[in-house]
């Protein structure tokens, strides 16, 4: 009976654990993203990219107080909740993350991760065939800038699959690239915190907000920063855990055994 009651506590612990974690990883709140903007033509592309990349320093800069550390070592995963902006009912937490690199320059690292390969780590669970496809590609002053589409068909605990429709804006020159959901006509719809409507009939619109840019460092190393926002509309608190303690730290490990591999070639 001893045993059987240690056994529940345990279980209420771990069950209360799960439940009240995310709560912690709040910080102290007061961050803000950009919604879905509806992409017509060159223009607004040209225009959300500015803004896009103009939101992800601004998260960079954000002090560090203000964040939830949520893990140190060899990456840094901080967490924090919006609370301003279409997602601040989403629930989901906003993350970032640092490291560092020995194996590649920040040249070389800027390139492998916004290459078909580099997208196939940085997200392991959608289709690998749309990394080399887009949808429509504007002019952005000499720099990619593309709206594509992305899918998750395999979502443990979610019912359909996701869609995902974002513009992708790479600026070489500052080795800094960033992708954001926002709606277009060739992908009909929106996420329920926008106003384009339901997707077609049997898709659930997704949400993501990504960056990273590298920076060199001393000895031929390179710095790694990253940004992370993705609610596949589900759980929030499933999206919470994933987000803060498995999608980043699971990124850099996967860089780092890539980066390993290309050394012993």
């Amino acid at each position: 009976m001893r045993t059987c009651a240690a056994l529940a506590a345990l279980a209420a612990v771990i069950v209360g654990y799960l439940r009240f974690a995310p709560q912690r990883w709040q910080g102290a709140g007061g961050m803000s993203l950009l919604g879905e903007a509806h992409i017509r033509g060159g223009g607004d592309a040209r225009r959300f990219a500015n803004a896009m990349h103009r939101e992800a320093r601004q998260i960079w800069q954000s002090p560090s107080t203000d964040w939830n550390t949520a893990s140190v070592g060899p990456v840094r995963v901080e967490s924090i909740r919006i609370d301003l902006g279409p997602f601040n009912r989403s629930g989901v937490l906003l993350t970032r993350a640092v490291t560092s690199l020995a194996n590649a320059s920040a040249g070389e690292l800027y390139a492998l991760l916004t290459s078909p390969e580099g997208f196939a780590i940085i997200d392991p669970v959608s289709d690998p065939a749309d990394f080399s496809e887009y949808l429509r590609k504007y002019r952005w002053g000499g720099r990619r800038l593309e709206l594509a589409e992305a899918k998750v068909e395999a979502v443990p605990g979610l019912s359909r699959a996701r869609e995902f429709c974002v513009l992708n804006a790479f600026d070489g020159r500052a080795r800094t690239f960033v992708s954001k959901s926002v709606q277009h006509n060739a992908m009909p719809g929106s996420s329920p915190y926008a106003d384009g409507g339901d997707p077609p009939a049997g898709r659930v619109r997704a949400l993501n907000t990504f960056a990273l840019r590298t920076t060199p460092l001393p000895g031929g190393m390179a710095r790694l920063e990253l940004i992370n926002y993705a609610d596949l509309v589900g759980s929030p608190t499933l999206m919470n855990w994933i987000n803060v303690k498995a999608f980043l730290p699971g990124l850099v490990d996967r860089l780092h055994a890539r980066l390993a591999r290309g050394q012993s070639r």
